[in-house]
């Protein structure tokens, strides 16, 4: 038997309408996927194809990191393979989109 899934529901427009963010107790951004990385919060969705994590991008906090993060697993789950939003913050010599 599955253990149940703690979730949070957030209600927006355009991409971010409906989206369900998976909480997880223990972390220290409280939500499945999002790490800290310094000051700021980074994203990070598992690619099953790699068997590994990408980066999805940089944000200023937790629940923002979490908000991209489930928009980029709608987008995997409908079969585009970007996932890179516009609001990513660019690392240091990292290529501009």
């Amino acid at each position: 038997k599955k253990k149940a899934v703690d979730t949070e529901v957030v209600e927006g427009a355009g991409a971010s309408a409906r989206l369900v963010l998976i909480l997880k107790a223990g972390t220290k951004s409280g939500y499945s996927g999002v790490i800290p990385n310094g000051k700021l919060w980074r994203a990070r969705i598992y690619m099953p194809a790699k068997k590994q994590r990408d980066t999805v991008g940089t944000y200023d906090s937790p629940k923002e990191a979490a908000i991209q993060l489930a928009i980029a697993q709608k987008e995997m789950e409908k079969g585009f393979g970007s996932l890179y939003s516009p609001l990513k913050r660019q690392t240091k010599g990292a290529p501009t989109l």
